[in-house]
């Protein structure tokens, strides 16, 4: 059984892994009360799943509320306690991206961030 309880692939298709009450196995120590969302890919994602993740994110906020939305790499320790988690620090990169930039740039698409068909990730 996969970890997640979203998977967005590259076509912009949202696959269900987990159902979103049971708990996930995507984030250590976080599982109990996160949502996991993986988008197939790297650090460039497709402008179909740039789409996807967005509406996905706007409806778990409709259902759950102000919630924290952040990525794996968030919840890295911050190792030389300046209270900011640099990348030198991440545990994980993913998703590759920084989520709060996404947030506050209003859910679009990432520029350097998006992969076309026929390129290398």
């Amino acid at each position: 059984m996969i970890g997640y309880h979203r998977v967005i692939h590259i076509d912009g298709s949202v696959h269900v892994g987990r159902k979103l009450k049971e708990i996930g196995a995507h984030v250590a120590g976080q599982n109990s009360h996160t949502v996991g969302i993986c988008m197939i890919g790297t650090r460039r994602f497709a402008l179909a799943q740039w789409g996807a993740l967005a509406a996905l994110v706007s409806e778990l906020q409709l259902l759950y509320g102000d919630v924290k939305i952040c990525g794996h790499r968030d919840y890295s320790p911050d190792k030389d306690g300046d209270g900011i988690i640099e990348p030198w620090e991440f545990m994980k990169e993913c998703p590759g991206f920084d989520v709060a930039e996404w947030i506050l740039g209003g859910k679009q698409p990432m520029t350097d961030h998006i992969f076309t068909v026929g390129e290398s990730q």
